[in-house]
């Protein structure tokens, strides 16, 4: 029995063909660049998360970085505890070899005062004559209590005293001259004022 179908149903037939071949190549097609796409997108993804963990890790070192140097700033201000002191002198009255008094009428005493502190040796000042003073008995010289350590003495009709003190991070240097001419009226005695500061990099 021969077909009966027609041309045109032979036609429309061909032409279903083609549209299903042509969907099945293009969602192919559509599928390899969805997955293109997702893959393209995880690399993206994995890319950005890594810069950000670089990131992140880098801040943490440079804070790391930063404190460490402010750290040790703020540990070169501070004054050593506990303070530990003591005066040196070299006199230029007494020969070096027998330690007795130099016999010379034109010779100006001088006395050089250092304090030696947490072992690190800093000049003060000079004297005709200075000696330790105990902060508790000088109260004469009206040295405070809370004083870290005095010296000075009494030459030839005048006399210079020092104490050192210390003012939060850092220590003064007091200093006060008097002199048998002087009067209460005239000057009050003891009046210190301040002739050096020590901070604590000078003790480094």
């Amino acid at each position: 029995m021969k077909s009966s179908i027609s041309q045109k149903d032979l036609q429309a037939r061909k032409n279903n063909f083609y549209l299903y071949v042509f969907s099945i190549f293009n969602f192919n097609f559509m599928f390899k660049n969805a997955l293109s796409f997702a893959f393209l997108l995880a690399i993206l993804a994995l890319v950005a998360c890594q810069k950000k963990t670089d990131t992140q890790a880098q801040t943490a070192q440079d804070s790391t970085q930063n404190a460490a140097p402010d750290k040790a700033a703020e540990s070169a201000n501070l004054l050593p505890n506990p303070l530990e002191i003591k005066f040196e002198y070299e006199r230029n009255y007494l020969d070096p070899k027998t330690g007795e008094e130099i016999d010379d009428i034109n010779l100006i005493r001088e006395t050089k005062i250092f304090a030696l502190i947490n072992g690190k040796r800093i000049e003060i000042d000079k004297l005709s004559m200075a000696d330790d003073i105990e902060v508790a008995s000088g109260q004469d010289y009206k040295i405070p209590a809370d004083a870290l350590a005095a010296t000075g003495g009494w030459w030839a009709g005048a006399g210079d005293y020092i104490y050192l003190t210390r003012k939060g991070e850092t220590i003064s240097v007091m200093k006060t001259s008097v002199d048998e001419a002087m009067t209460e009226e005239d000057q009050p005695y003891y009046q210190y004022h301040e002739i050096k500061v020590i901070t604590a990099q000078d003790l480094q």
